[in-house]
């Protein structure tokens, strides 16, 4: 079981991809291109990642510049992540 702590601390790991490949999620929830409950389900899908602390490492790297070209290999996210980028 994990609890709310756990999920926020993947919340913003999974906004943080976002934000690194240059997707604003909340601008795709509230134009109607993306469900909150598919926000869920990433969130959901990220609480099982075993690599937490390479991601963190790769959002560090970009979080500024909002440069990466793609979401990593790793990330359990990464075909619905490259799908918004390429919208």
């Amino acid at each position: 079981m994990f609890g709310f702590a756990r999920m926020d601390a993947h919340a913003e790991l999974v906004n943080g991809m976002a934000d690194a490949i240059g997707v604003d999620m909340a601008e795709e929830v509230l134009a109607g291109r993306m469900p909150p409950e598919e926000v869920r389900s990433l969130v959901l899908r990220c609480v099982g990642c075993a690599d937490v602390t390479r991601c963190r490492h790769f959002l560090a790297d970009h979080a500024i510049a909002h440069d990466a070209a793609a979401a990593p290999d790793f990330c359990r996210n990464k075909a619905r992540m490259d799908l918004l980028k390429a919208r």
